[in-house]
């Protein structure tokens, strides 16, 4: 039985890995502790923690060069150009495959899911990744005030210049939202193409995130299309159990279909 030193040792051998540096220290912990109890050795229990957190950390859909786009967001911003802004969010967007399949729908994307929901004055943005960037697209009321939460050192810092550069009441935080659920209450709460994830992560762990977010809306959604671009009914995988979910707590829902991406919204009231 390995004890809290076992935990700290692997913990410590996977931070100084440079590909993890990025991963928040919660992320990390949490993933270690789930996999050092299957495991005798702690050789055995760092190779696992590995193969997990490469799958949380999802680098291999992400091509973006961050000190680059640091650099087009200042200068596009500095240009005083709508369009030129515009833009670079979606050059910025296109270089991660979720925001990337998102691009065709963009325009409709935000009016069809508001129409819905109504306006939100506090939107929390979970497990967020690059999605804020479509800020511009979204149709927000000025006085919304957004809130960005990812467990990506790198995605946060990037978020925090373009918030800053947008002059909005935004704030993007390094978080973990498994490990540490949202305190205040939201108008809606978006979880986009994450809730396989966080299953793949730890069983349970997708609903979870959505029974302890504090919001009126959750807005859940789900690729149509796997990592090979073959069609894929991924929210099929997991509906029966959602939906069984949903009606124990007595809460309301409606689904909303795209082209490239099939969206859950469900009412959990004040």
């Amino acid at each position: 039985m390995m004890n809290n030193k076992s935990i700290e040792t692997v913990v410590n051998e996977i931070k100084s890995n440079k590909k993890y540096k990025v991963l928040s220290l919660d992320t990390i912990t949490n993933v270690v502790m789930l996999e050092i109890q299957k495991h005798k050795t702690i050789k055995n229990a760092i190779k696992s923690s590995k193969k997990k957190l490469h799958l949380i950390l999802a680098d291999y859909l992400s091509q973006l060069n961050y000190a680059l786009a640091e650099k087009d967001l200042k200068a596009a911003f500095l240009s005083g150009d709508c369009e030129t802004i515009r833009q670079t969010c979606l050059d910025i967007m296109s270089k991660h495959a979720s925001t990337r399949e998102r691009l065709d729908i963009l325009e409709e994307f935000y009016p069809r899911l508001l129409k819905i929901t109504g306006e939100p004055k506090k939107l929390a943005d979970l497990a967020c990744a690059l999605n804020p960037f479509s800020y511009r697209w979204m149709g927000l009321p000025e006085n919304t005030a957004y809130f960005a939460f990812d467990n990506n050192i790198k995605n946060i810092e990037l978020l925090n210049l373009y918030f800053q550069l947008e002059n909005i009441d935004a704030l993007a935080e390094v978080r973990d939202i498994l490990c540490h659920p949202l305190k205040d209450f939201f108008d809606i709460g978006l979880l986009f193409k994450m809730y396989h994830c966080l299953e793949h992560r730890q069983k349970g762990a997708g609903w979870e995130v959505i029974k302890n977010t504090p919001t009126r809306w959750m807005v859940v959604s789900f690729p149509t299309r796997n990592l090979a671009n073959r069609k894929s009914d991924i929210f099929g995988n997991y509906k029966e159990e959602i939906l069984s979910n949903i009606k124990e707590n007595n809460w309301d829902f409606q689904i909303v279909e795209f082209q490239t991406e099939k969206v859950l919204l469900i009412k959990k009231g004040a």
